[in-house]
């Protein structure tokens, strides 16, 4: 945006001001202009002719020695960030690289990142001083074109050296107005390249919006008559309203792009249905690489290659493995996605106790900046992630693999903490959590319901 921008008004302002001299200097160059062209013919305007052919070939010649200036600058900017982001890979997981010993690994692949660069950038500059060379020949060479092709009507004596000097000036603006292309060239070619990747970038934003073909609604109580998943739900008379349903729920994996019109993509669930009702917590279990995630995804409706249905009642949060922490203070860190000003920093320091992360408010307390995403450790970035949910104490609550960083007893005191509906933790009565975890043995006993994936019919069974 900020090279899209500027280069934008400047391109702007430099056709107002071409615009400008054609319109105050074409009149009086057709004016003055003799009739017989270069005193032989009859030819009324012809310097009107002469000035566009000459400023179309000298177009035609720019656009011919520089139009790879175009391609090059895309690729000088793509470069240029794929270089930027692996060194923010780099900083963001340094510990991990040198625990593997990989600084040599990732200097390479750094280096061979800086040396395309370098090589777009001589290829840039190469194509630019053949431009310029141009540039400046033309530029020279069209000083002298009026006086050569105004020479003979003077020599006759069809025009006066008052005229002639007055049509030197006029012609010349006029074929400056025309030349404003070759002038702003380079220009023409960074913003076509900057323009055509914040195209590119929004259509991807677009078509990634417009794939996600899961319809989600927010709804105050679920017909159960409607449903067509009984094998699902609790069929007691007496049951707990339903809280979630999810129909005919399909999941896929995107192709790859060099893939995409000699492969099919792989189904992870198909007409998948899952139904919740209030008040229960429910573990879903299965292999690694089924796309137990990918089901999570589907259900908030990010992920791009799935379709089906979800309904839901109330409120919901999704916790990752791995959440986000923004940069910034502790007390909006705890509070995110909301603002730090809409909870109060007693609810907030709660919240943090109650996780036990004491150690970590003693240090950093509610207001100081740091980066905690790069110094908390696994464990306590999870307690953190945990006590959001304290904080925002949402309906449907949606954990995925969100304690697997931290001891046993540590787990089962958040999920007994969850089941309560007090002030000082806990979800709301009446609260569903639905959790993804590979720990069966821990967590089977920390739920009232668990269902296995089954490979045949990708589809969630009891277990």
């Amino acid at each position: 945006i900020d090279l899209f921008v500027p280069t934008l008004l400047a391109l702007v302002r430099g056709l107002l001001e071409s615009a400008g001299q054609l319109v105050i200097n074409l009149p009086l160059m057709l004016y003055l202009s003799p009739l017989e062209a270069f005193g032989v013919f009859y030819c009324p305007g012809w310097l009107l002719h002469l000035a566009i052919f000459y400023s179309g070939v000298g177009t035609l010649a720019a656009h011919y020695i520089g139009k790879k200036l175009s391609r090059i600058n895309f690729t000088k900017q793509k470069c240029e960030a794929d270089f930027r982001y692996g060194i923010v890979q780099v900083r963001d997981n340094s510990e991990s690289i040198a625990l593997y010993g990989a600084e040599d690994c990732e200097k390479l692949m750094l280096e061979g990142k800086f040396d395309t660069i370098a090589r777009v950038w001589w290829a840039m500059m190469m194509y630019t001083k053949r431009l310029q060379f141009f540039t400046s020949f033309y530029l020279q060479t069209s000083v002298t074109v009026p006086y050569l092709v105004l020479a003979p009507n003077y020599f006759k004596g069809q025009i006066s050296m008052g005229t002639l000097f007055m049509l030197f000036r006029a012609m010349g603006s006029v074929r400056a107005a025309f030349d404003w292309v070759i002038l702003s060239y380079e220009q023409l070619t960074t913003f076509r390249a900057t323009a055509d990747r914040l195209r590119n970038f929004q259509l991807a934003v677009e078509r990634k919006g417009s794939e996600s073909r899961v319809v989600i609604d927010t709804v105050l109580h679920i017909d159960e008559k409607k449903e067509k998943s009984p094998e699902h739900s609790d069929s007691k008379h007496n049951s707990p309203p339903l809280a979630l349903v999810a129909s005919n729920l399909s999941v896929e994996l995107p192709r790859p792009p060099s893939a995409a019109k000699i492969s099919l993509p792989k189904t992870l669930w198909k007409n998948a249905s899952l139904s919740v009702r209030q008040g229960t917590f429910v573990l879903l279990t299965a292999p690694s690489g089924s796309g137990k995630s990918c089901f999570f995804r589907a259900l908030g409706g990010i992920w791009p290659n799935a379709t089906g249905n979800v309904q839901k009642v109330g409120k919901s949060m999704f916790v990752p493995q791995r959440s986000y922490i923004p940069q910034g203070s502790l007390s909006q860190a705890v509070c995110y996605p909301s603002r730090s000003d809409c909870f109060t920093p007693k609810e907030v320091q709660l919240a943090l106790e109650t996780v036990g992360l004491q150690k970590v408010l003693l240090e950093y307390g509610l207001e100081r900046e740091a980066n905690l995403a790069l110094t908390l450790s696994g464990g306590e970035r999870q307690r953190l992630a945990l006590a959001r949910v304290m904080l925002h104490r949402p309906d449907l609550l949606f954990l995925d693999e969100a304690t697997n960083a931290l001891d046993q007893d540590t787990t089962k005191r958040i999920y007994s903490l969850l089941r309560t509906s007090s002030l000082l933790g806990g979800l709301p009565p009446n609260a569903v959590v639905i959790t993804i975890s590979h720990e069966v043995g821990l967590m089977e006993g920390l739920h009232d319901i668990c269902y296995n994936y089954d490979a045949h019919g990708k589809n969630w069974v009891p277990a």
